[in-house]
Parts: structure tokens; C-alpha cells; sequence
């Protein structure tokens, strides 16, 4: 019997957070919109932290409302603490 492999592309959130320019929240919808449209079955497109912390992470409600959801597509956030799962509940990701 085969194994199994599921993709979870992480580069909206762990691939952007590090990067010295901010994207605009409408720019990294359209990233997690045409990483979805590849087939992929898990896209982690936000991460609900500090802006002041970490401000490429910003508006991650704006890049979630952005999102044209696809059937088979598993969209998620990451959450580090109490405020954060509070954000990511309100937004109906995955």
C-alpha cells in the first residue's frame, strides 16, 4: 500500500515574514489564490501575530477576505496565542 503525501505550501506566511519589504494584503491574497489554483491541497496563507512584531504579517484578515476559496483546498493561519486564535476564528479558515 502507498503512502500518502500532502503538500502545505507555507510561503504566504513563513516565506514572507522574513522578508524586509511588506507586501500589501491584496498582493499576498493573489499569491495564496494562484498557489491554490496549482492543485495544491493546503495553502498556510496568514499568520495572526503582532504587527508591531512582525509587520509582513499585517491585515491578516484583509488577505483572508481576499481569498477566492477553491473546493479541495485547505486554507490555514498560524496561531501563537489566545488573541491570535481569536483573529483566526472570526475569519472561517480551516
Amino acid at each position: 500500500m502507498a503512502a500518502a503525501v500532502t503538500i502545505c505550501d507555507v510561503g504566504p506566511r513563513d516565506g514572507l515574514q522574513n522578508e524586509e519589504q511588506a507586501l500589501e494584503p491584496s498582493v499576498r491574497a493573489e499569491l495564496v489564490n494562484r498557489l491554490a489554483a496549482t492543485g495544491l491541497a493546503k495553502v498556510e496563507a496568514v499568520s495572526f501575530v503582532s504587527p508591531e512584531r512582525v509587520p509582513q504579517m499585517a491585515g491578516a484578515e484583509e488577505v483572508v477576505a481576499g481569498i477566492d476559496r477553491r473546493d479541495g483546498v485547505a486554507y490555514s493561519g498560524l496561531v501563537l496565542n489566545e488573541k491570535g486564535y481569536e483573529r483566526f476564528a472570526a475569519t472561517g479558515l480551516d
